[in-house]
C-alpha cells in the first residue's frame, strides 16, 4: 500500500511539474497583452526577472529592425507618461538575444530593435513624441527563450548619448569621482563600434564634459568591479576623437589621452565593457585630468640623481593602482603592460643605472628602460615570487640624455597594483655578482663578522637557481673571498633576522662548487663545507632567503673557517676518556647557538636536525657507556649516538624544556669511535644554548663457571678474579652460573643491586691471614649454598646489606 501511494504521488508531481513548465504565457498574444502601469513621471521598473517567453508562440509580422522571427514573442501594453518618451530596456535574466518592438494602438510600428551580436547583453529602445492618451503595444522576442525584467522610463538617461551625464571639470580641467558610482550593469547598446574597440557596443553608457583650458583630456576608467573596460570620445558632431579597446587583462584600469580639444564645446564619452554569459557589466570611477601625468610616457616623473648618480625614495611614494596600460610589451616582460607608470632621469657620470623597485604593497614588479628615442635599453620581467623586489643594471649610458623608466606589476582579479620605492645607484653593489663584497680571510682561512651587518632586505634576484635550492633566486646578495691554504671553506650563515637562509659557492668561472637550500625550520642557521679549493683564486658566495608576502629578507652574519669544526661530523670534538674510562666536562663549555644542521633526522626526534654539533669517543674494547648531557642554557635537548659506520645506536627527542639527559648503551664493539650529536628544539625566540657532557665507559665483563679470588679487592672488579687458583685476571666477575672461591684474600661487596652467585666457598688458610667476604651494601643471593672452612674464614654483613641462600644447603 505504501509503495502504491508513493507511485501515485510521484506521477501526480511529475505531470504537475511538466504542466507548470510547459504553460504558454498568458500574454502570448497581443489581445492578451499584459498591462504595465507607469508612475506619474512615466516610469516602470520590474524586479526579479518575472517575465518569460520560454513557451511562447509566434504571432504577428517581423518588425523592420529584427534580424529573425518572430519566434517566441510575448506582449505588453502601457500608456506613456507626460513626457511622451518611452525609454525601454529589456534587462536580461536568462534570456539571450532579446529583441523588442513598439506599436501604437492601430498596430503601426513606432520603433524596433533587433538582437545584439552579444546575446548575453541587455537591449533597449527609445521612442519620443508618444501620445499619452493611447495604449502602446510592446512585443519582446529572443534568440533563445528565458526570463527578463522590463524598465520603462519617461526620460532619456545616460544609457543613450542624448541623456549623457554631464561631468563638471574644475578650473584645471580635472574631475575625480569616488566610490565607483557609475555602472553599466543595466545598460544597452547604442551607436557604432569605435575604431579601436574589439567588440560591442554591448552595454555602453554616456558622459559629456567641456575640457579645461589646456585642451587635454587625460581620461581613466578606474575599475570598481567592471571588467574589460573600453572608452571612446566624440566631439559635439559625433566625430570620433579617440578610442581605446579592452586591455587583454580584464581586471586592469583603462585610459585615453587626448590633446588640442576645444574647451568651448561638449565632448561625449562612451564607456563600455567586455560582456559574456556570467559577466554583465560593473561599477567604475572616472578620472579626467587637464594634464598628462606619469601614467603616460609624456608625463614621466623626473627623478633628480645626485653627483654620484644615486637616487633613493622613501615611504613607498609611487603607486600604479590607478594607472592604465600604454606602450608595447618590453622584451623580457611575461605580460602587460597593464598598469605601467613612467619616470625619467639622466644617469650619473659612471654611466651606470643600478635600478631597484623596492616593493611597498606592489606585487610582481616589472621594469623597463628606454633611451630618449624610445629604444629599449633593458627590461626585467616579474620574479616568480611576486612579493620580492626587482631590479635591473644597465651600463654605458649617456649621462647627457634622458632615459625613460616604465614600472608595472602583475595584475589579477583581487590585486590591482600597489606602492613602491625607487632606488637608482650609479655603481653596482653586492646585489649583483659584479659588485660582490670582498671578505678578507686571516692566515688560517677564517673570517667572522659580528652584529649581523649583512642584509638582503632591499636585494633583487639575479643568476640561475643553484642545484640544491628549493626556490629563488629571490633576494640574493654576493660576496667574494680567497680561501686559506687548507683549501677548505666551512661557511655558516648565522641568522640575525633572516629566515630560510640559502647559500651557493661558485669559482671564478661561475661554476657551482656547492650549494645548500633552506632548512625546513626557517629560523635555523645554514652552512656549507667545500674542500679542495684553490687558494689563489676568488670564489663567489651568493646568499638568499625564503621570501613570502609578510617576510622580505633580513640580517645575518657570515662565518668562514679554514677547517671543519664540530658543527659537522667530520670535525667531531673528541672526548678523551681517562684511565678509569671516564670523561667529565667542567661547567657547560659546549654551545650550539651558531651551529647549522647536518645529517638525517633520527626517527624519534620531533624535528630537526636544526643546530646539531658533534662529539666522538674512542673505546678500546667491548663494553658499555653511560652518557650525561647537562644543560647550561640549552633547552629541549635531543641526542643521537652512531658507530663508526654511521649506524644509529641510540637516540631520543626532547622531553621537557629544562631537562638534562642521560642514557646508557650496552654491547658496544671496541676499537672504534662512537659519534654523539646533540641538538635542540628551535622556535622563534630560542636559538640553541650551552651544555656539558659526562661519559663513563665500562668494559664488557664475561660470566664463567668458576672464579678464584687472586687479590684483595672489590667483588665487581674483574682484576679480583681468575678462572684458576693463583691465575691471571680475566674479564669476568661472579654471576649466577659461578662457583666463587675466596682463599686467603679479603673481598668487599658494595652494590645497589641484587647480585646472584651459584655457590660461595670461603677457605681459611691461618688465623693470621684474613679470608673474608665483607658484604657492606646491597643484596647477595646464593643459589646452592655458602661454605666456610679453615682458620680465619669469615662471612661478614652489615645493617645495609642482605645475604640469602635461595636454594638448599648451607654451612
Amino acid at each position: 500500500m505504501r509503495g502504491y501511494f508513493f507511485s501515485v504521488t510521484f506521477i501526480f508531481l511529475f505531470f504537475y511539474s511538466f504542466n507548470l513548465f510547459s504553460q504558454v504565457p498568458a500574454n502570448d498574444d497581443k489581445v492578451n497583452a499584459l498591462e504595465l502601469t507607469l508612475d506619474t513621471i512615466g516610469g516602470f521598473l520590474s524586479s526579479g526577472a518575472p517575465y518569460s517567453n520560454y513557451n511562447a508562440t509566434v504571432d504577428g509580422v517581423r518588425p523592420t529592425n529584427w534580424q529573425v522571427g518572430p519566434n517566441k514573442n510575448i506582449w505588453f501594453k502601457f500608456k506613456p507618461g507626460p513626457s511622451g518618451i518611452g525609454n525601454i530596456t529589456v534587462r536580461r535574466g536568462t534570456i539571450k538575444g532579446a529583441m523588442l518592438a513598439l506599436y501604437d494602438s492601430s498596430m503601426n510600428e513606432v520603433g524596433s530593435k533587433g538582437k545584439e551580436p552579444n546575446l548575453w547583453t541587455n537591449n533597449g529602445l527609445v521612442v519620443e513624441g508618444l501620445d499619452t492618451a493611447q495604449y502602446y503595444y510592446l512585443t519582446i522576442d529572443s534568440y533563445q527563450g528565458g526570463t527578463f525584467d522590463l524598465f520603462i522610463r519617461g526620460s532619456i538617461d545616460n544609457d543613450y548619448k542624448e541623456g549623457a551625464l554631464e561631468l563638471t571639470l574644475d578650473a584645471n580641467g580635472d574631475f575625480y569621482s569616488s566610490g565607483a558610482p557609475y555602472s553599466n550593469y543595466s545598460a544597452t547598446a547604442d551607436g557604432d563600434r569605435p575604431s579601436n574597440w574589439q567588440s560591442g557596443p554591448s552595454k555602453n553608457i554616456w558622459f559629456k564634459f567641456k575640457p579645461g583650458p589646456s585642451g587635454i583630456a587625460n581620461i581613466t576608467v578606474r575599475r570598481g568591479n567592471i571588467k574589460g573596460s573600453m572608452l571612446a570620445l566624440y566631439d559635439s558632431n559625433m566625430n570620433e576623437v579617440g578610442s581605446k579597446g579592452s586591455d587583454p587583462n580584464y581586471w586592469t584600469n583603462n585610459g585615453l589621452v587626448l590633446k588640442e580639444l576645444d574647451s568651448a564645446q561638449y565632448y561625449y564619452l562612451a564607456v563600455d565593457s567586455y560582456v559574456y554569459s556570467s559577466y554583465q557589466g560593473g561599477t567604475f570611477d572616472l578620472y579626467i585630468r587637464g594634464s598628462i601625468d606619469n601614467d603616460y610616457k609624456e608625463g614621466a616623473l623626473e627623478l633628480t640623481l645626485d653627483a654620484n648618480g644615486d637616487f633613493y625614495s622613501s615611504g613607498a611614494p609611487y603607486n600604479n593602482y590607478s594607472a592604465t596600460a600604454d606602450g608595447d610589451r618590453p622584451s623580457n616582460w611575461q605580460s602587460g603592460p597593464s598598469k605601467n607608470i613612467w619616470f625619467k632621469f639622466k644617469p650619473g657620470p659612471s654611466g651606470i643605472a643600478n635600478i631597484i623597485v623596492r616593493r611597498g604593497g606592489l606585487q610582481g614588479a616589472m621594469l623597463a628602460l628606454y633611451d630618449s628615442s624610445m629604444n629599449e635599453v633593458g627590461s626585467k620581467g616579474s620574479d616568480p615570487n611576486y612579493w620580492t623586489n626587482n631590479g635591473l643594471v644597465l651600463k654605458e649610458l649617456d649621462s647627457a640624455q634622458y632615459y625613460y623608466l616604465s614600472v608595472d606589476s602583475y595584475v589579477y582579479s583581487s590585486y590591482q597594483g600597489g606602492t613602491f620605492d625607487l632606488y637608482i645607484q650609479g655603481s653596482i653593489d653586492n646585489d649583483y655578482k659584479e659588485g660582490a663584497l670582498e671578505l678578507t680571510l686571516d692566515a688560517n682561512g677564517d673570517f667572522y663578522s659580528s652584529g649581523a651587518p649583512y642584509n638582503n632586505y632591499n636585494a633583487t634576484a639575479d643568476g640561475d637557481r643553484p642545484s640544491n635550492w628549493q626556490g629563488g633566486p629571490s633576494k640574493n646578495i654576493w660576496f667574494k673571498f680567497k680561501p686559506g691554504t687548507s683549501g677548505i671553506a666551512n661557511i655558516t650563515v648565522k641568522r640575525g633576522g633572516v629566515y630560510g637562509a640559502m647559500l651557493a659557492l661558485y669559482d671564478s668561472n661561475m661554476n657551482e662548487v656547492g650549494s645548500k637550500g633552506n632548512e625546513s625550520n626557517l629560523w635555523n642557521n645554514n652552512g656549507l663545507v667545500v674542500e679542495g679549493l684553490d687558494s689563489t683564486q676568488y670564489y663567489y658566495l651568493s646568499v638568499d632567503s625564503y621570501v613570502y608576502s609578510s617576510y622580505q629578507g633580513g640580517t645575518f652574519d657570515l662565518y668562514i673557517q679554514g677547517s671543519i669544526d664540530n658543527d659537522y661530523k667530520e670535525g667531531a670534538l673528541e672526548l678523551t676518556l681517562d684511565a678509569n674510562g671516564d670523561f667529565y666536562s667542567s661547567g657547560a663549555p659546549y654551545n650550539n647557538s651558531s651551529a647549522t644542521a647536518d645529517g638525517d633526522r633520527p626517527s624519534n626526534w620531533q624535528e630537526g636536525p636544526n643546530k646539531n654539533i658533534w662529539f666522538k669517543v674512542w673505546i678500546p674494547e667491548d663494553g658499555s657507556m653511560d652518557f650525561e648531557i647537562n644543560r647550561g642554557s640549552i633547552k629541549r635537548i635531543m641526542y643521537a649516538l652512531y658507530d663508526s659506520q654511521d649506524s644509529l645506536i641510540a637516540s631520543d627527542g626532547y622531553i621537557g624544556n629544562f631537562d638534562s639527559r642521560n642514557f646508557n648503551v650496552q654491547s658496544l664493539k671496541g676499537n672504534q669511535f662512537y659519534y654523539l650529536t646533540v641538538d635542540s628544539y628551535l622556535y622563534s625566540g630560542w636559538f640553541g644554548g650551552s651544555f656539558g657532557i659526562s661519559v663513563s665507559f665500562q668494559k664488557q665483563v664475561n660470566c664463567t663457571n668458576e672464579l678464584w679470588a687472586i687479590s684483595s679487592g672489590a667483588w665487581d672488579d674483574p682484576n679480583t678474579w681468575s678462572d684458576t687458583e693463583g691465575g691471571q685476571p680475566v674479564s669476568a666477575i661472579p654471576c649466577e652460573e659461578t662457583v666463587v672461591y675466596i682463599k686467603g684474600f679479603d673481598v668487599s661487596f658494595n652494590t645497589t643491586e641484587t647480585v646472584v652467585a651459584k655457590r660461595l666457598e670461603l677457605i681459611g688458610t691461618s688465623s693470621s691471614v684474613m679470608t673474608r667476604l665483607n658484604v657492606q651494601t646491597g643484596e647477595l643471593n646464593v643459589v646452592e649454598k655458602i661454605v666456610t672452612s679453615g682458620a680465619g674464614a669469615k662471612l661478614q654483613s652489615s645493617t645495609n646489606s642482605t645475604i640469602k641462600v635461595i636454594g638448599a644447603g648451607g654451612g
